[in-house]
């Protein structure tokens, strides 16, 4: 969907046209409507679409594509796997249409050669034709054809949508209006970056306003009859907020058709919907309710992301370019960005054909690069600076020792700049400055240079390291108040400052939220003395088990039995006998904590010397003990409970984890039929990191993983209780079969690939922490 090549193409006289039969005749309920694919060379691939058959498969994509890329450990091969899947699945669609295999692959290479593909279908009612809209085209298309593209150097790549048969109003012909609502403000949206950089694009010409409520936003709109309405929101999968008060702080979907009729009753030239899941229901209303082109993002999309594309998006619209070439040119000032995933899918919808249009006088790459003047010599002078580089800073509530040891971040949630003028200047000079008063104040300093072009950005966070030697950091056992300063100047001028407390967390203070949920396996500690304690108790358990005098801990390498599933089974229970029966362990509570959603987890020196321990810290015990001898560990987390499994070979692991297909087989069948009351997949926000596996489709691989006996859980709070270790494992079976459907799944945590990824364990000194 992205790449650099700009001019928009032409569509030639000579149209080749692949048109498919009738589908099978299908129950009455089942509506049967049509969807085009159009290259920009001319060929045309028509299909017959019913939503029954289309939308297990577009809700299953949308959830892989949000949640698994990234899982596996060699990336190539997983390119390659992406790829194939993603063409397979075009020619599977295809077929569902009657369009005959050679036809389709005909249409993927000549897509690849054009760079551009228009998805056409007709607006009848929402309920009619909605797995096609919600279907993510950018994203497979993109799949499909990126080997085709690759061979013959074509880099560019977009997908537009075309949705005919909508309502026609206008023109409205007034300036812009940037629109704020009450939902995004409580939210916290960081808006004043986008406005800047769509103002100083447009030349100032940017109208503000505020609304906090529905009909307030209507008012105003229908008052004003903008030809641009760029309207900044919150939602996600389950609706959207406009105002607190009236959504009760919930997402509401049956506001989605409220405000597409609000923003474009009056037949704006374009809508822009600035949030999150805003391209599959609401941008599509948009057009149909009477707007021309509506512009949304059809998954998830970063804050920081959005001033770069837009600003470089309205610029080369303010230059006369039209609406594909302003499109590829913010594509193509996203591809600058250190993180242009950030920016996820954008997703136009035009009322009309754009691939039929006159390219237009300017090309994208052209608009890109043109000056505007501003300075003498191209040098923004000094007085302009500080507005031409308006700067996002968030910083964390809390310090997490173990965030900030796996180099996660860990100081600021968001700390960028943006540049949205023209203009040589200066390199940024940039302070960071951490005092607890109890030691020497940690500081980082760099200057990171800026580019002449507008419309560029710089993560300023990832270059902040702060030293993690001090023995504070890695000692203390409270929670402890300190200070952060941050300075950036450009030059002679200071464009940022700020100085505010931050609370520093014990270093064994586990978060169990979004931020520091994914580093649990920095909690398991294989080196640990402890472990090898365990490990020396544990080794007559083994050959007594085994009845081998020689018998030894060797992980997956069975030199004491040709049965390797049995030598891997028999350590694990000569572990669990150890900790039964040497240590005589029991289960306590977790030592306070005096932060939400956290808890303190006590390292194996500690558990062994209180001879106690909480469910959680028995399973990372467990696991520290199988990673020492060379088993792979896995942590399960629900709601309310931990507990710990194993892998019983490697080679099941790697199985697992290059099993895409696997988990597209699932992610068909995690999702409901398409009704009124549920026009899409709605999931809870999960951690998105290779070894965190969260969503209800990895919950179903997983289960069927341990049917096979593949992975092994084991119920860690019967160590305490000395119930078997057959029963830990039939328990924690039955455990995890209920799980599905019930919303109490946090995740499973793959240590091995947490490792690969670089999450390390904590080099925590236990001298002095609170046991």
């Amino acid at each position: 969907m992205i790449r650099k090549k700009s001019t928009a193409t032409k569509a030639k006289a000579a149209v080749t046209k692949v048109t498919t039969a009738k589908a099978a005749r299908k129950p009455a309920n089942d509506e049967q409507y049509e969807v085009v694919l159009r290259e920009g060379g001319g060929t045309v691939l028509t299909a017959q679409v019913i939503d029954r058959v289309l939308y297990p498969r577009a809700l299953a994509w949308n959830r892989l594509l949000s949640t698994d890329q990234g899982r596996q450990t060699d990336q190539d091969k997983e390119a390659k796997t992406w790829r194939a899947k993603g063409h397979e699945t075009i020619l599977e669609l295809a077929a569902a249409g009657e369009v005959a295999r050679d036809e389709a692959e005909a249409f993927i290479i000549a897509a690849a050669k054009s760079g551009i593909v228009q998805v056409e279908m007709q607006w009848r009612k929402e309920t009619s034709g909605w797995a096609a809209r919600v279907f993510p085209w950018e994203a497979l298309l993109a799949l499909a054809t990126k080997n085709e593209r690759e061979q013959i150097g074509q880099e560019s790549f977009v997908v537009v949508r075309v949705l005919t048969g909508g309502e026609k109003h206008g023109p409205a012909t007034n300036p812009p209006s940037f629109v704020i609502t009450g939902g995004a403000e409580d939210a916290g949206f960081d808006f004043k970056t986008e406005q800047a950089a769509i103002n100083e694009a447009l030349q100032g010409t940017l109208r503000s306003q505020r609304v906090r409520t529905l009909e307030e936003l209507g008012d105003k709109i229908a008052a004003g009859k903008p030809s641009i309405v760029h309207l900044v929101l919150y939602s996600d999968e389950k609706g959207m907020i406009i105002s607190a008060k009236d959504a009760q702080t919930k997402p509401d979907e049956r506001l989605t058709e409220k405000v597409a009729e609000a923003v474009a009753a009056h037949g704006p030239d374009l809508v822009v919907f600035s949030s999150c899941y805003t391209g599959r229901r609401l941008a599509p209303l948009a057009v149909a309710k009477g707007a021309r082109v509506a512009i949304g993002f059809h998954g998830e999309v970063m804050d920081t992301s959005i001033p770069v594309f837009f600003g470089a998006f309205y610029r080369a619209r303010h230059q006369g370019a039209g609406v594909l070439d302003s499109l590829r040119a913010g594509l193509a000032a996203n591809l600058s960005q250190a993180n242009p995933h950030d920016l996820g899918t954008v997703t136009l919808w035009s009322a009309e054909d754009l691939i039929q249009q006159k390219s237009t006088k300017r090309s994208a790459a052209r608009l890109k690069t043109t000056s505007t003047g501003t300075g003498d010599g191209g040098v923004v002078p000094a007085a302009e600076i500080e507005a031409a580089l308006p700067v996002i800073c968030t910083v964390e509530e809390a310090l997490n020792y173990s965030v900030l040891h796996n180099s996660r971040g860990g100081l600021f949630k968001v700390f960028a700049v943006t540049k949205i003028k023209e203009g040589k200047m200066d390199p940024l000079e940039v302070t960071v400055r951490l005092d607890t008063g109890l030691d020497r104040p940690a500081e980082c300093h760099f200057f990171a240079k800026l580019p002449a072009e507008a419309d560029r950005q710089q993560d300023l966070a990832a270059n902040v390291t702060l030293p993690l030697g001090s023995q504070l950091l890695r000692q203390r056992g409270e929670a402890l108040l300190g200070t952060v300063e941050v300075v950036v100047r450009c030059g002679a001028v200071q464009i940022f400052h700020r100085l505010q407390s931050i609370k520093l967390l014990p270093c064994d203070e586990w978060r169990d939220d979004e931020t520091g949920r994914h580093l649990l396996p920095s909690f398991v500690f294989p080196r640990d003395p402890a472990v090898r304690d365990v490990l020396t108790a544990a080794q007559p358990f083994l050959r007594a088990l085994c009845d081998q005098p020689t018998a030894g801990f060797d992980g997956y390498q069975c030199g004491f039995t040709t049965d390797p599933n049995e030598a891997v089974t028999l350590q694990s229970k000569a572990i669990w006998a150890a900790l039964q029966h040497t240590w005589r362990l029991d289960y306590v509570n977790p030592p306070p904590s005096y932060a939400r959603a956290s808890q303190r987890l006590r390292i194996p020196e500690e558990i062994l010397r209180a001879r106690r321990g909480t469910c959680i810290e028995l399973a990372l015990l467990l696991a520290s003990c199988w990673e020492h001898v060379g088993i792979f560990p896995v942590i399960f987390l629900t709601k309310r409970h931990a507990f710990a499994g194993y892998w019983i070979s490697d080679v099941a692991r790697s199985e697992f984890i290059d099993g895409l297909g696997k988990l597209l087989d699932h992610a068909r069948t995690s999702g409901k039929e398409p009704t009124e009351k549920n026009l899409g997949g709605k999931r809870e926000s999960k951690v998105k990191e290779p070894w965190m596996l969260a969503e209800p489709h990895h919950l179903a691989t997983i289960c069927g993983e341990v049917r096979a006996g593949h992975l092994v859980p084991l119920e860690t709070t019967f160590i305490p209780l000395q119930r078997s270790f057959a029963e830990a494992m039939s328990h924690s079976r039955e455990m995890l079969m209920r799980l599905p459907g019930n919303g109490e799944f946090d995740g499973m945590l793959d240590v091995q690939t947490a490792r690969e990824k670089g999450v390390t364990p904590l080099a925590i000194i236990a001298q002095g922490i609170v046991a």
